[in-house]
């Protein structure tokens, strides 16, 4: 098995759930590590809480004792007020651990903004932990490694025993369709971090890569999606720079990069039973665009937003004697 898109164990010790965003499947990941205690790792959105509850419970796998954030964007951390709420009526508290950097963006209900589709909640109450620390579950250690570029504050998990590497979002997105996607999202971006963080990745000893969106993957394909991040960066920001001044023109950036690297969100399937019976009913190019709307749109809305901001000259500092 080279690549795993839809709910299934990943290991002896980990189940990856899908977390239904924006009510589509085949999108976003979590994963529930479990030893003596159980680890969540990230939350999925806040209008998607209730379904990923819903699973867990199903799975008889809810509350879960800890919760890792990899990172404090909305769509992996913003399910937190939710969970805690749910956890709290069946009697139990969820402790909640992210990097030091994360915490104050996780407290800030402005740092998600340039996404959209607020208002956002406040997370806090969350413990810190640091590059190197060992999140202890009782027979699965979980080694936290920072893994910025991405976002600030970003954290990746490496459970040695089971050669698993959480990642998060800091190397990027595989899609089903075989596309590789590069993560230079808003508002933290940091293309020269993102680099020393692939090469982190590379030194590290994994046999399956878990990524927060699209599944996972084992064997080669895990590895070879490292070299693929470092050399389709360029293409990608290359493609953005030529388009600069029609950056606000989602319609027309969509078809500047599905011409220039295919099908962008290949596998993703309706999770409501409306939009599955819609899907079955709508002709072959309706069911097409349903899903673009549903993920590729936002998207290059948001990748077009970072590179607006990790371009645009920041105003210098005062100066003064």
């Amino acid at each position: 098995m080279s690549a795993a898109r839809q709910e299934q164990w990943i290991n002896a010790n980990t189940l990856m759930v899908d977390a239904g965003m924006g009510g589509a499947l085949g999108v976003t990941a979590v994963y529930l590590v479990i030893g003596k205690r159980t680890c969540l790792i990230d939350t999925g959105t806040g209008p998607d809480a209730p379904y990923l509850v819903g699973r867990l419970k199903k799975l008889k796998r809810f509350p879960p004792d800890v919760i890792v954030l990899t990172h404090p964007h909305w769509d992996h951390a913003q399910g937190v007020p939710f969970i805690r709420r749910e956890a709290r009526r069946a009697g139990k508290q969820v402790r909640i651990l992210a990097s030091a950097d994360a915490i104050p963006l996780l407290k800030d209900r402005a740092f998600n903004e340039p996404f959209g589709g607020g208002p956002y909640n406040s997370v806090d109450g969350v413990a810190p932990v640091r590059d190197g620390e060992l999140v202890d579950l009782g027979g699965v250690w979980l080694h936290v490694l920072d893994s910025p570029g991405h976002c600030t504050g970003h954290i990746a998990l490496l459970d040695h025993t089971n050669a698993t590497l959480f990642a998060g979002d800091a190397i990027g997105y595989k899609t089903a369709g075989g596309l590789y996607q590069p993560p230079f999202m808003p508002p933290t971006w940091d293309r020269a971090a993102f680099l020393t963080t692939i090469e982190k990745f590379r030194r590290i000893p994994f046999r399956a890569l878990c990524l927060s969106h699209y599944g996972s993957l084992t064997g080669e394909a895990a590895k070879a999606v490292l070299d693929e991040a470092v050399a389709s960066l360029p293409q990608w920001w290359d493609l953005f720079t030529r388009n600069a001044a029609r950056l606000d023109e989602t319609e027309y950036l969509v078809q500047a990069l599905t011409e220039r690297f295919g099908p962008l969100c290949g596998g993703v399937r309706p999770v409501a039973l409306t939009r599955r019976l819609a899907l079955r009913l709508l002709p072959r190019h309706r069911r097409e665009e349903m899903v673009e709307r549903v993920m590729t749109r936002p998207f290059v809305s948001w990748l077009a937003t970072g590179y607006k901001m990790a371009t645009v000259p920041r105003p210098a500092g005062p100066t003064g004697g």
